[in-house]
């Protein structure tokens, strides 16, 4: 994480301050691996668990669940029902945060 937080900084002139988790599915990533995201100094990391930003998020920031639109396997169609949590809170039980 440091690695590529140094890296950008040198080839853009500024750090980052989000880390995207590029394996943050529950298995993958976990408590250890947000607290070295908070500890390499990014205020955010956003995982790969699907999901929508709530309230008590405040106190997870460095395990964000995040949004795929890339293109590859979504349609613009189904966009609005993707930003409006539908699917998330179906996918994930209802459960707001998934930080464990």
């Amino acid at each position: 994480m440091v690695g590529s937080a140094d890296r950008i900084e040198q080839e853009l002139g500024q750090r980052p301050a989000c880390f995207p988790v590029p394996c943050g599915d529950p298995g993958s990533a976990g408590p250890r691996d947000f607290a070295l995201a908070a500890r390499a100094g990014f205020k955010t990391a956003v995982t790969t668990r699907k999901g929508m930003l709530f309230l008590d998020h405040r106190d997870h920031l460095t395990a964000l669940p995040r949004v795929s639109l890339n293109g590859d396997y979504q349609s613009l169609t189904y966009t609005a029902v993707y930003l409006s949590g539908a699917p998330f809170a179906l996918w994930n039980g209802f459960q707001q945060v998934n930080a464990a």
